[in-house]
């Protein structure tokens, strides 16, 4: 008799230079059942989805290191990211989360509901 294994939880990488906003998004994520993985810029966030593979990246535009534009770009041209679901958080305007090719945009300050709806909407509930 095999037994069967539980489905892993999925991966949701939080792009987020201002801590107590990145600890908000993660607590309130890990609450929900998910897997966080976070980092506080551009760079470090390609390197943990090149490790990570995350089911959904939630990431800020103006970061130190490598700005979220320049890291969407990045994702979208690796074939190992290409596919992998991208929400844009930011003050900055619906504009640029375009230019990033974005999936979605979620205007800061965000409503917690609304975050969690396009979470859900992307990978899923857990619960």
């Amino acid at each position: 008799m095999t037994r069967l294994e539980a489905p892993s939880r999925p991966t949701i990488l939080v792009v987020e230079d201002e801590e107590p906003v990145q600890q908000l998004v993660a607590d309130l994520l890990d609450g929900e059942g998910y897997h966080v993985v976070v980092a506080d810029d551009g760079a470090q966030a390609l390197a943990l989805a090149h490790a990570d593979r995350p089911d959904l990246v939630l990431t800020d535009l103006m970061m130190p290191v490598m700005d979220g534009v320049e890291l969407c770009r990045r994702l979208r041209a690796d074939e190992r990211t290409r596919q992998v679901p991208i929400v844009i958080m930011t003050a900055a305007g619906r504009n640029q989360s375009e230019a990033a090719r974005a999936d979605a945009y979620l205007p800061k300050p965000f409503d917690i509901d609304v975050l969690l709806d396009l979470v859900v909407a992307y990978v899923g509930p857990v619960h």
